[in-house]
């Protein structure tokens, strides 16, 4: 275990922020906890929820929007090809339910396929002659529209861009991310950039900014061959309007800070997590859906080289 890197989940390498992105716009929020890089290919699998509210009411005819619930999934499969580049490609599914007062509406498939690399410029990690250990990488990745966006309610009414499966525009996500430790004790940083395209519905996403700070402390149980990770941080989002045929979007956008902790099991090739995030404040614009608490579950299993 005294080699594993400790690479940010906060959306980084594996480029799971895109999954955040087909859900709650920006009031939606995301956080991974810490995904291990131990140097060897991995699969990884993922599993989120929350719920998102109005916070003044929003009526679709008579009916009036109660809630909006979201469960997402995210197979993602990490290759190594040098000690240098991190290849990632991730499928995610999603399964979206809208309920309001007198009908409930559910769409579930597959969102927008992800795919991407880093490089790591500084890595000190393996040094034993550095007390304080370095880890610097920068990277590029790309979300294909695969996803559905243009589903519909019963009522044949087309469903909210930030509700639909996929965004039908492709996404270009860039991120630089530094971690450093000391025996036990690191704080990982990392700032990512999202930008979009256009889609066919003339609808453009706003571009996005996400910054976050986590610390992690890493407790080896040798008696039972255990390894594990408790971690804390904050995250602050930037999240742009939305534009549609070249007008603005009154109800999209907006900033937001969270509270992230997360707890990491690691034995032999497997490794377990949960993480939780709770909003600490937002400033979002009135009719936007915005959820306050979001829970996951992730698996990891390293493969051989």
């Amino acid at each position: 275990m005294n080699r594993f890197l400790l690479i940010a989940g906060l959306l980084t390498v594996s480029l799971s922020s895109f999954a955040c992105d087909v859900c709650g716009g920006g009031g939606s929020g995301n956080f991974q906890g810490v995904v291990p890089l131990f140097g060897q290919n991995q699969i990884a699998f993922r599993s989120n929820y929350f719920s998102a509210s109005h916070g003044t009411p929003v009526f679709n005819g008579s009916s009036q929007l109660l809630k909006d619930q979201y469960f997402q999934q995210e197979l993602t499969y990490r290759k190594f090809s040098s000690k240098k580049m991190i290849y990632s490609f991730s499928v995610p599914m999603g399964i979206n339910t809208r309920v309001e007062s007198t009908q409930s509406t559910q769409i579930k498939g597959l969102g927008d396929i992800q795919m991407g690399a880093s490089r790591i410029l500084i890595n000190t990690s393996d040094s034993s002659f550095r007390r304080v250990k370095h880890i610097l990488t920068v990277g590029l990745g790309c979300a294909l529209p695969t996803g559905k966006f243009m589903q519909r309610d019963a009522s044949q009414l087309r469903l909210p861009a930030n509700f639909q499966l996929g965004k039908g525009a492709y996404a270009y996500n860039f991120n630089l991310y530094y971690v450093m430790r000391r025996k036990n004790l690191g704080l990982a940083l990392n700032a990512q950039e999202r930008l979009y395209s256009k889609n066919e519905l003339n609808y453009q996403f706003g571009n996005s900014t996400l910054l976050s700070a986590v610390a992690f402390y890493r407790l080896n149980m040798e008696a039972m061959r255990l390894t594990l990770m408790p971690q804390g941080g904050l995250a602050f989002e930037n999240q742009k309007q939305d534009f549609s045929y070249g007008i603005a979007e009154a109800s999209t956008g907006g900033k937001q800070t969270w509270a992230n902790f997360a707890l990491d099991a690691y034995r032999g090739r497997w490794s377990y997590g949960c993480n939780v995030q709770r909003k600490i404040n937002s400033s979002i614009p009135t009719g936007e859906a915005e959820s306050r608490l979001r829970i996951g579950l992730q698996v990891t299993y390293r493969l051989g080289h």
